[in-house]
């Protein structure tokens, strides 16, 4: 019996792997795409990149609600069998493991929204999209996406399909078609007042992530965020200032300076030294001597400047 157990399991495994058969009904098609998930460097743990592998996205029917769900595969995903219609695009979700840690955090954005249409015997191919994803701090759920749609390459998504997924030709007769196509890219962006009101936010959790860690003990961990809270702030100055396109910088004082921030001579120091200071804590290359560096008077001792600063910046942005 235990042998059957297992041997029933197996097949199951393998057959919940396979690809799955077409139907031949004239009922059903496919939908095939690609999706691009980008960290921008906001978490100061986890490296910029790109994550392709396992983003769940979401399509539903717009007639019965239906909610149809793939995971992606270096990038590519591709829904079958589904019962012809219309569908929109709704929403992808990605599992992010936190760098030196035994935890995970599940980063999700619900604003991708392409209105497309199943037809028998077909993939419709969605347009292309990139979700660059600034990360607040760890276990936020508040984080800011941006997205860009492009034209689909039909060929070379036909083309991973082929080699990669669909071996044994099953869906060699199968017709490949645009959903939707645009003439040029989509970027979506959100109103100036409100990106201000995310990066203040976003600084005063940060704000106080780093207090809790002061209070542990963990001065070092707790350094680590002076850069974030400032650079945050930095940033919704320069675009209440200047402008949106805010330079996506780690250098504190060019941001600053590009921002037209009235800093004082230890203001720029500071920026100087949290800037040099960030890039060996967040690079991982810091070694026991320089961490030992971090007592609770020399945390102390920048707090007490990182609060000057703070303060002036949030004035100003009120």
């Amino acid at each position: 019996m235990k042998h059957f157990l297992a041997l029933l399991f197996i097949f199951s495994f393998i057959g919940c792997s396979t690809l799955p058969s077409p139907y031949k009904s004239g009922k059903t098609g496919c939908v095939a795409g690609k999706i691009r998930f980008i960290t921008s460097r906001q978490f100061w743990s986890l490296k910029d990149g790109e994550y392709n592998d396992d983003i769940i996205v979401t399509v539903r029917n717009i007639a019965t609600k239906k909610m149809y769900f793939n995971n992606s595969k270096n990038g590519y995903y591709f829904f079958y069998n589904l019962p012809i219609g219309d569908y929109e695009l709704i929403k992808w979700r990605k599992k992010i493991e936190l760098p030196g840690k035994d935890m995970s955090v599940y980063l999700s954005g619900d604003k991708i929204t392409e209105k497309f249409s199943v037809s028998p015997a077909s993939f419709t191919v969605l347009r292309e999209v990139t979700a660059k994803v600034a990360i607040p701090k760890e276990f936020s759920y508040k984080n800011q996406v941006s997205y860009i749609y492009t034209d689909a390459d039909i060929e070379e998504i036909k083309g991973a399909f082929t080699s990669n997924f669909d071996k044994k030709n099953q869906y060699q007769d199968y017709e490949w078609k645009y959903g939707s196509k645009s003439a040029i890219s989509i970027e979506e962006k959100i109103p100036a007042n409100q990106a201000i009101n995310n990066l203040v936010s976003i600084s005063d959790n940060d704000y106080i992530s780093m207090e809790k860690l002061y209070k542990s003990g963990d001065f070092y961990l707790s350094f680590a965020f002076f850069h974030r809270i400032l650079k945050n702030l930095l940033k919704a100055y320069y675009i209440k200032n200047v402008g949106e396109n805010v330079t996506d910088t780690d250098d504190l004082k060019s941001l600053s300076d590009a921002s037209k921030f009235e800093q004082s001579p230890d203001g720029a120091i500071l920026f100087i030294d949290l800037t040099s200071l960030n890039e060996t804590i967040k690079t991982g290359s810091a070694d026991a001597n320089f961490k030992n560096i971090f007592t609770k008077e020399y945390f102390q001792e920048y707090l007490n400047r990182v609060d000057q600063v703070r303060d002036k910046l949030k004035n100003l942005l009120k």
